[in-house]
This record gives C-alpha cells, sequence and structure tokens, in this order.
C-alpha cells in the first residue's frame, strides 16, 4: 500500500498480478473433448484461486467472472480455460489499478450499498448476485460531488433458483442489506 500527502490510500498487486500464468490454451475443434481433462481441471482451479485472491483483496471487477468460472470447475470444458485466460488477461492489462481508500471526515462519514443480479446466466440455469458498499461524505446524499471509498463486494452464485428478474434482484438485496447492516454495527462498534 501507499498513502498519499492527501491521506489517501492505495492498494494494489501489481507484482502479484504480473506473475500470473496464462494457461496453456488449445485450439477448439469440431473433434475437441467436450470436457476438459484432470491435468487442465488442476490449472483452472490454480487460476481461479489467483485470481479469486487479486478479486477479494484490490479488484472487485474481476469478481463475477471468477465466482462463475469456479463454479465450472466439476463441470470445465476447455472453453472454460479459455475464459480463465480472459480473466488473466484483464487483470494483467490493468494490474497497476489501485483500490483507493480516501479521507472523509468522521462526523461526515455514511455508507451507501448497490446491488444487482443477473437472472439465470450461469452455466447451470442458476443466477449471479453482486454488491458494492462503499463509504463516502454525507454530502453525496445531497446530490453533491464527494469521495467514496469501496470498503466491500461481492459476486456469488445466489442460493436459491429464482423464476424471474425481480426474484434475483430481491435475493441479491436481501444479502446486501444483511453486509451492509454488518459493516454499519462493526463500524459502530469499533468508533
Amino acid at each position: 500500500y501507499t498513502q498519499h500527502s492527501d491521506y489517501s490510500v492505495h492498494l494494489k498487486q501489481k507484482e502479484y498480478i504480473d506473475s500470473i500464468k496464462f494457461a496453456p490454451a488449445k485450439k477448439q475443434t469440431r473433434n475437441s473433448p467436450k470436457h476438459a481433462d484432470p491435468e487442465h481441471v488442476k490449472i483452472l482451479r490454480g487460476i481461479n484461486g489467483e485470481i479469486q485472491w487479486i478479486a477479494t483483496n484490490t479488484r472487485p471487477d474481476l469478481s463475477a467472472g471468477v465466482s462463475i468460472s469456479a463454479g465450472n470447475v466439476t463441470r470445465a470444458t476447455p472453453a472454460d480455460l479459455q475464459e480463465a485466460n480472459k480473466l488473466v488477461k484483464t487483470a494483467k492489462a490493468e494490474s497497476d489499478l489501485p483500490l483507493i481508500f480516501n479521507p472523509i471526515p468522521i462526523d461526515n462519514l455514511r455508507f451507501i450499498s448497490f446491488s444487482d443480479s443477473s437472472w439465470a446466466n450461469r452455466s447451470d440455469g442458476s443466477s449471479q448476485g453482486g454488491q458494492l458498499h462503499l463509504m463516502t461524505d454525507k454530502d453525496m446524499l445531497d446530490g453533491k460531488q464527494s469521495w467514496a471509498s469501496i470498503v466491500d463486494w461481492k459476486s456469488w452464485k445466489l442460493k436459491r433458483v429464482t423464476r424471474s428478474s425481480l426474484a434475483g434482484e430481491v435475493q441479491a438485496f436481501s444479502d446486501c442489506q444483511d453486509t451492509q447492516e454488518w459493516l454499519r454495527t462493526f463500524w459502530l462498534e469499533i468508533w
């Protein structure tokens, strides 16, 4: 991490990201095997683990992709290895991208949360949920431009299969609200 003169803190994992290796790619043909062989499944698990480490610590932009990729491991295909390589390429393209914590006066601190879901977008027909939690200045609630810092995020397979997009949205929102309540309670406990 680096703290700057404006008291913001920047976290990044450039060296780690740059060290990640691409999976050996085989060209897909009509005669290509339908499922990945055990060696390729092992490689896929390794890449998912490396990208998951980045996604949970400094790169929320990779969370959905690695969640979906990890969900495909038990029935992996050669195409899943290609998708994993795309995640590695995305991570490497912006390996210097920091997660920034901006200085916010304690008395003005507020939490804002966002949730979303994508209906039946996973290979097994289940849905993906996502949430993002920010700490910001109370001025943002009045429509004024303000600093915000991402303090928590998550992208995951929703627990229940949903029959509609709205049902997925409600499920993701419920989980998001639960996390926000925990964050606020935690903050009150330490402050």
